[in-house]
């Protein structure tokens, strides 16, 4: 099968990647970064397509998390990393050609995932949403990467928060089931069940304490950063 050997080789890949630039970056302060996601973030549903009776394939998003911070310069949030065949379409086009329907499609709201990428430049928030099948049952197969060891800051700065994906209640949003971050042939059922899915963010630069707190307060009104955090991690009392 191709899928599994792309999904090995890529993987491969974007670690090694990752593990060296880590390296060079503490080599090179100027040009080095907080690691970025990298690797695979997917999520395919496949199956019957009610509208047309024709068996469909749903690619949702792939490549799309958090940018390493750098030595003068905030990471990106929901950046692509590495990839230059990605794309990310607005939901409406997604549900117009697909038999999906979206609760939502955010940038990851620091405040679930406090300290994210802290540091004297922050790492990118990663991407979230909730989907799942609009009108009849849908197989999913998901790849989902730093679930379990968050992407690395440097020169003190912030780890990423980890990305992750699970089954839902469509109805109530309570999680049904944790998913590996490997795995297929999960089905879900319209109106019973919705995938959660959540990217990784990307490593921060340098210390925290070290941030401009005019900074801050732009990342407060651009909800970046939660004022909890600012006085927890930044020390910056308000």
């Amino acid at each position: 099968s191709t899928a599994p050997m792309m999904a090995s080789t890529t993987e491969v890949g974007q670690a090694v990647h990752n593990v060296v630039w880590h390296c060079l970056s503490q080599a090179n302060p100027v040009k080095g970064s907080g690691i970025w996601t990298g690797s695979l973030d997917t999520a395919i549903f496949y199956g019957l397509n009610q509208r047309n009776k024709k068996f469909t394939i749903c690619n949702l998003t792939q490549v799309i998390g958090g940018g390493g911070a750098r030595n003068s310069m905030d990471g990106w949030p929901v950046a692509h990393a590495k990839a230059a065949n990605t794309n990310l379409p607005n939901i409406e086009i997604h549900e117009a050609y697909w038999p999906v329907i979206y609760k939502f499609r955010r940038i990851v709201p620091e405040k679930d995932v406090a300290g994210s990428g802290a540091g004297t430049f922050h790492g990118g928030l990663g991407m979230e949403l909730e989907v799942g099948p609009y009108d009849g049952p849908l197989k999913l197969q998901n790849r989902g990467n730093h679930v379990y060891h968050p992407t690395a800051g440097v020169f003190g700065g912030f780890g990423g928060h980890p990305g992750g994906m699970e089954i839902r209640d469509a109805k109530t949003g309570e999680t049904k089931k944790k998913l590996r971050p490997k795995g297929l042939d999960y089905l879900l059922e319209p109106e019973k069940d919705s995938l959660f899915m959540r990217t990784p963010g990307g490593g921060g630069y340098g210390e925290p304490f070290k941030r401009d707190p005019g900074n801050l307060e732009e990342d407060i009104l651009e909800e970046f950063v939660s004022s909890e955090t600012v006085e927890k991690i930044y020390g910056v009392q308000r």
